[in-house]
C-alpha cells in the first residue's frame, strides 16, 4: 500500500488581516510608551508632587542640604557659613516669568530684614545659561549673593525640577518650609517675620 502524503494547507493572509494584525501592533506599542511615561512620572515625581529619583527630596523639619556655590563675582559661598541667620535659598531661571515678577519681591525681602537676620542665596538653574543668567541680575538688581548651579548638584539636592522654587532655612540650618512657585509678597513677609522670630 502506498504511502499517502498529506499536505497541510497553506494558510493565506488576507489583506484586512494584515491590516488587522499591523493595527494591533501599533496600539501595543502606543500603550507600551504610555505605561513607560505613567512609570517614568510616579519615579522620577511622586504622587505628593516630591521629586524622587536622580533628585533627593528636602522634607520640612529636616536639615538643608550642605553646598558650595560658585557666585557670578568669582568667590564662593558656603551655607554653612550661614547659620545663626534665616536664610532664603531662591533658585531661578531668566526665563521664567513668575521669576521675573518674584525677583523684586525678593529684593524687598532682603532689604527689608536684611539688618534683622535674613540672608538670601540666589541660584540660577542648571538648565540657564550663565549670559542669561548675567543679564538678568543686571536688569533686577539682585544686592544679595547669586551664584550658578552649573552642575545641577544643588538643585539635584534640593529636588527642584521647577523655578521658582523658594526654601525657608531657620537659624538652626532646618528648611522650616518650602515654596514651590511664584508665592505673594505677604506670606513670604510673614514666613520670614516668623523664622527671625524664632
Amino acid at each position: 500500500m502506498g504511502k499517502r502524503r498529506l499536505k497541510k494547507a497553506e494558510a493565506k493572509t488576507t489583506p484586512e488581516q494584515t491590516r488587522s494584525r499591523w493595527t494591533l501592533w501599533v496600539w501595543l506599542g502606543a500603550a507600551a510608551v504610555v505605561v513607560a511615561g505613567v512609570i517614568g512620572i510616579v519615579f522620577f515625581r511622586g504622587s505628593d508632587g516630591s521629586t524622587s529619583g536622580t533628585t533627593a527630596t528636602v522634607r520640612v523639619g529636616s536639615p538643608a542640604p550642605g553646598f558650595t556655590l560658585q557666585l557670578l563675582t568669582g568667590e564662593t559661598l558656603n551655607l554653612a557659613s550661614l547659620k545663626g541667620k534665616v536664610v532664603l535659598v531662591n533658585f531661578w531661571a531668566s526665563s521664567c516669568p513668575h521669576c521675573q515678577q518674584e525677583a523684586p519681591v525678593m529684593v524687598r525681602m532682603y532689604e527689608r530684614y536684611r539688618d534683622k537676620g535674613l540672608a538670601v542665596v540666589s541660584i540660577n538653574v542648571i538648565w540657564d545659561k550663565a549670559d542669561d543668567a548675567k543679564r538678568f541680575v543686571e536688569t533686577y538688581h539682585l544686592p544679595y549673593p547669586v551664584g550658578l548651579d552649573a552642575s545641577g548638584a544643588i538643585g539635584g539636592a534640593y529636588g527642584v525640577d521647577a523655578t521658582p522654587a523658594t526654601f525657608f532655612i531657620d537659624k538652626g540650618g532646618v528648611v522650616r518650609a518650602r515654596q514651590d512657585g511664584q508665592g505673594s509678597e505677604a506670606e513670604i513677609a510673614k514666613r520670614i517675620e516668623a523664622l527671625l522670630a524664632g
